[in-house]
């Protein structure tokens, strides 16, 4: 097998969907191009998974943003919250279902990340804010030490 048939080849786990569930930006103080989000600000990214479907063979996943803290006094120029929503189908015949776990856990998430990253940047530049724009990650690996 050459490395381009390698690579070609589909992973036993494909992405069907991505949905968005929330997309919530209320500004607190007046759009400014050059006004963005400071490090030390309140961020949090959570993820989560559903149990597996066995009948569709379908797993769910969510990845969820939030910037500043609703109700309470603010330092961020804006609070926002990104919740998406991503289904995967699963061929059992190529992917022992007892790893499925943490394939939602570790996988799914940093295959979400590049839709997350995606509408932050879009929803506050388009609220007249400097863009977000959410830092690259390492993707942890199993190799020994």
């Amino acid at each position: 097998m050459t490395d381009q048939q390698a690579l070609a080849k589909p992973h036993p786990i494909q992405l069907i969907s991505v949905n968005v569930k929330e997309l919530y930006i209320k500004p607190n103080v007046s759009p400014d191009i050059s006004v963005g989000v400071a490090e030390g600000n309140v961020c949090s990214i959570s993820v989560g998974h559903s149990e597996y479907n066995t009948e569709n063979h379908t797993i769910v996943t969510f990845i969820k943003l939030e910037i500043g803290e609703e109700g309470k006094e603010s330092n961020t120029p804006f609070n926002l919250k990104i919740e998406l929503v991503a289904t995967f189908e699963v061929d059992e015949t190529r992917f022992a279902v007892e790893h499925l776990t943490d394939f939602a856990r570790w996988n799914a998430p940093f295959i979400m990340m590049p839709y997350l990253r995606e509408h932050a940047f879009s929803l506050s530049s388009k609220c007249g804010f400097k863009p977000i724009i959410l830092p690259l990650t390492e993707v942890p690996t199993n190799k020994p030490v």
